[in-house]
Formats: structure tokens, sequence, C-alpha cells
């Protein structure tokens, strides 16, 4: 539908035989795949406590029954993220409910 690639944050933490990794080694493999995805990506999953604040400073919130971040588009997706959540309001479903 975005045209972006999803980016699972739960496939690359994950190591063979629920192995976890270090968190050197998993920051450097998902800021590889944000900075594979120029145009935008979404990110599915919550390692903040890992990632620091890069996915959440690039990223524009769009929640669509699960928050998800998208990142990389600025103010074209921010403006995107508006007209879906005035749509969603439109059609009397609650944007914020989880």
């Amino acid at each position: 539908m975005l045209g972006v690639p999803c980016i699972h944050l739960d496939h690359i933490y994950w190591q063979p035989g629920w192995r976890e990794p270090s968190p050197e080694d998993f920051r450097s493999r998902v800021f590889a795949a944000l900075e594979e995805a120029p145009r935008g990506w979404v990110a599915d999953g919550r390692y903040s406590r890992l990632l620091g604040s890069k996915v959440t400073d690039d990223a524009t919130d769009l929640i669509c029954g699960k928050r998800r971040r998208i990142g990389g588009w600025g103010g074209e997706l921010a403006a995107w993220k508006q007209e879906v959540e005035e749509m969603i309001r439109f059609s009397g479903l609650d944007v914020n409910s989880n």
C-alpha cells in the first residue's frame, strides 16, 4: 500500500536458536536496514531501549490498529497521516485506540 519496505525488528533481533545479539550488532543491523530504504520504511517492533531515539527521531507515527513507525518521508508522510486520520475520524473510528 505504501510502497516502502516493512522492517520487522523481531526478525533482525532474534538469531537462530532464539539467541539475542549484542546491542551493538542489533543497532548496526537495524540502521543498515533503514539506510537501505531511502524512500521510507515501516518499522514493526519496539526496541527503543536498544536503539535509542534513532527510529523515533526519523519516523512519523501512523496508527492503524497498532502503532507503527514509518520513516524517511518527513512532511509528505505527516500530511498523508493527517488525511488518513481525518478519514478515520469521519468514519467514526477512534484513531487513538490500540
